[in-house]
């Protein structure tokens, strides 16, 4: 009977998620879809469709992640503090143009390089 109970609740909470997730796709709403998006590797939808896939830390991005904006297409791969993009980075942009260099609270700060998709630094 335990066995029976504790299976009937594996499956309401396996659905559940599986849910959500369906719906957080279908309605556009802002949610995590997968993982531990409280304290550890998750990944996170925006109402916007922008995505995060990375580590949290006390529900913001820390650690290493990729963030994902959708209009216009702009990708972050690299490190975060406290919800900011901190630390080392890379950019790529739409149009092939890409940043690669330090950030500090979400700006371009410190050595970094510029790359144009025509070739010039």
């Amino acid at each position: 009977m335990k066995k029976l109970i504790m299976l009937s609740i594996l499956c309401a909470l396996t659905l559940s998620t599986y849910s959500q997730s369906k719906f957080n796709k279908k309605y556009n709403k802002e949610g995590c879809i997968s993982g531990d998006c409280a304290n550890g590797q998750g990944t996170y939808v925006f109402v916007s469709g922008d995505k995060y896939k990375g580590t949290f830390k006390d529900s913001l991005r820390n650690g290493q992640g990729t963030y994902t904006w959708q209009d216009p297409f702009v990708e972050y791969v690299g490190e975060w503090k406290d919800g900011k993009q901190h630390g080392q980075g890379t950019y790529t942009y739409a149009n092939g143009d890409k940043y690669v260099g330090e950030l500090k609270d979400d700006v371009k700060n410190g050595q970094g390089t510029e790359i144009y998709s025509d070739g010039w630094k």
